[in-house]
């Protein structure tokens, strides 16, 4: 007998995300391009006081560092992308696509 197979929308999104490391918005852009370059993941996110306050990448850090160096020692959070929808490890895929859905109609 086969066993039963999970369709997508069915797995928690925990399951199959891959873990990332979270900088606070005092993070320093030096720090956080750091980061994103030795990490496997393009994206960062911001966390203050245990919530999601906003994402970066390295196009939002290294513009502004192009442009005035100085700000190499500058916190990121200014620089941080606001947060779009989110949903706890828990949730399906199912789940998580009905509300990017919403959110972009």
């Amino acid at each position: 007998m086969t066993p039963p197979t999970r369709q997508l929308r069915d797995i928690p999104l925990g399951s199959v995300l891959r873990k990332t490391r979270p900088v606070g918005p005092q993070t320093r852009l030096v720090a956080a391009l750091e980061l994103l370059r030795v990490s496997p993941h393009r994206v960062v996110p911001v966390v203050e006081n245990g919530r999601l306050v906003g994402t970066l990448t390295e196009r939002e850090v290294v513009g502004p560092l192009l442009e005035n160096p100085s700000l190499r020692d500058a916190p990121i959070g200014p620089l941080a992308a606001p947060v779009g929808p989110t949903v706890s490890a828990n949730a399906s895929a199912a789940e998580f696509l009905a509300l990017c859905d919403a959110y972009h109609t």
